[in-house]
């Protein structure tokens, strides 16, 4: 039995079921991927590349461990995976979402970054910042006016045509912090995914279609009375290069320059910071202002 998903520009044939991908919608993406059980080493030899439990060998083969969970060999095209000793099948694919199908995606050329992506209207906007400054509580709260979301930690665009990014939709959820659903006003639940966060369904306002990126949005911590900032040559350039996915090796398969020209790309459109906070109100309240800053580039 196979189980298919898009998700992150990525056709995936599963052979065991992924409830945070995306399900089917709308034609193939053209990037076709097998996942599924195998034999997987416990270490490669002689890499190119490495951090902390991954290595890349000279094929651009990556092999990434999860102590306890599982490991995944990652080929273009292909992600096998074999379970730790006493290893959860139950828990294996919430780590399967982010490096080991982030770098599949570098692999057939796309570009993981560090940001919640929405839609609104015909377009699309990234969102992101540095962590804890509350991105997941604005992007729920901008979903409840009417956004469409796209990604929550993580994204991936294409720039194969520099003039037009598309931010590829990821999966129907939001993952936020316990403290955060009083914040913005929702019935307590219990269901909580890795780590202790609360996975909340978007599959109602899900836009599983590829969308231009419209603006780029930098959120910071709100101090003193500091307004929105709009940002042009190398501060853009600055601001874009933060939100690239801290994965060094996704960057190394990427390549120097195709990282920089879809940075570049990113820097050319229009990009903001805004200081967000509680001491600027509710979510609501100020994801209504970022819509209305942002209604000229939405149009």
């Amino acid at each position: 039995m196979s189980f298919a998903y898009h998700t992150l520009g990525l056709d995936i044939d599963a052979g065991f079921p992924c409830p945070d991908l995306a399900p089917v919608t709308g034609p193939a993406f053209g990037r076709p991927v097998r996942v599924a059980w195998g034999e997987v080493p416990e270490a490669i030899a002689d890499p190119v590349c490495s951090r902390p439990l991954s290595w890349v060998d000279r094929t651009g083969t990556l092999l990434h461990r999860v102590p306890g969970i599982a490991r995944f060999r990652v080929q273009r095209g292909a992600v096998d995976v074999a379970l730790e000793p006493d290893g959860d099948p139950g828990r294996m694919p919430g780590f399967l979402t982010d490096l080991p199908l982030l770098m599949q995606a570098c692999l057939w050329g796309l570009v993981p970054l560090n940001a919640a992506s929405l839609a609104c209207r015909d377009g699309a906007f990234l969102l992101a910042g540095p962590p804890c400054v509350g991105r997941t509580c604005l992007a729920v709260a901008l979903a409840e006016q009417g956004c469409r979301v796209m990604a929550d930690s993580a994204c991936v665009v294409d720039t194969t045509d520099p003039a037009r990014v598309m931010v590829l939709p990821a999966a129907p959820r939001l993952s936020l912090w316990p403290e955060s659903i009083p914040l913005l006003g929702l019935a307590t639940s219990e269901a909580t995914g890795p780590g202790g966060r609360i996975r909340r369904s978007c599959s109602d306002r899900y836009e599983a279609r590829p969308q231009p990126v419209r603006a780029v949005v930098w959120l910071h911590p709100a101090v003193g009375g500091a307004g929105p900032q709009w940002q042009q040559g190398r501060r853009a350039f600055g601001t874009v290069m933060q939100i690239s996915r801290a994965a060094e090796l996704t960057r190394t398969l990427l390549g120097e320059r195709t990282r920089l020209v879809a940075m570049t790309a990113l820097a050319s459109l229009p990009v903001v910071t805004v200081p967000y906070g509680r001491s600027l109100g509710d979510p609501s309240a100020q994801a209504m202002a970022l819509l209305d800053l942002l209604d000229p580039y939405l149009r």
